[in-house]
């Protein structure tokens, strides 16, 4: 495995801090063990110390690594967000605690073996119970607060296609500050799905 051993005196991911309903949600980043830190920036904990009156929405900004992280009191709600391009922003709930590992870039695939250039993947959308499906994937959604974000070329085609074919908008085409022009649906099983176009603000 290649080690990129200045890549920490060379790069410094950063997250923004955390503002909203900042005296009852915390986040917190610990130094791996010396002999980690070439692969690994750091592990975090984003928590709320009571429960808070709204939702959280929690802001990302890409920063070239990928994390593990998962919710201590639920370990099923558990993930592993790649790399990306762009700003994203997670809706919580009122009451969490997320704990993370944060790898530097390039480390990741090294450390899993995995090779985002040779895979592919495939997202299915499927009705409950369908005929034509085997038993294992008849089962619906029961989990809630789950979104899946998928970034296109032409939004505003794709937005007028779905109308035209009665899909049920539940956010309408709409730009965003930090540049994303996206909007909603939801799939059978209950999961929102945010279909946007991507550019930076300064070029719209």
């Amino acid at each position: 495995m290649r080690e990129l051993a200045n890549i920490r005196q060379l790069y410094k991911p950063i997250q923004p801090t955390v503002k909203q309903s900042a005296r009852h949600v915390s986040y917190v980043e610990f130094l791996p063990d010396l002999r980690l830190q070439n692969y690994i920036y750091c592990y975090w904990q984003l928590q709320t110390s009571q429960a808070l009156n709204e939702p959280f929405h929690y802001r990302v900004v890409a920063d070239g690594c990928i994390d593990i992280f998962f919710e201590l009191t639920d370990p099923a709600d558990s993930y592993v967000m790649g790399f990306c391009k762009r700003y994203t922003e997670f809706p919580l709930e009122n009451e969490f605690n997320y704990v993370g590992i944060r790898f530097l870039p390039t480390m990741f695939p090294q450390l899993f073996r995995v090779n985002a250039g040779e895979r592919e993947a495939e997202i299915s959308f499927l009705l409950p119970e369908h005929p034509s499906q085997q038993p294992l994937f008849h089962k619906p959604f029961t989990g809630q607060g789950m979104f899946l974000t998928i970034e296109v070329d032409n939004v505003d085609k794709l937005y007028k296609d779905l109308k035209k074919k009665g899909a049920e908008i539940k956010i309408e085409l709409r730009d965003e500050p930090w540049g994303d022009r996206h909007f909603a649906i939801v799939d059978p099983n209950g999961i929102g799905i945010d279909l946007v176009t991507y550019a930076p603000a300064e070029q719209k």
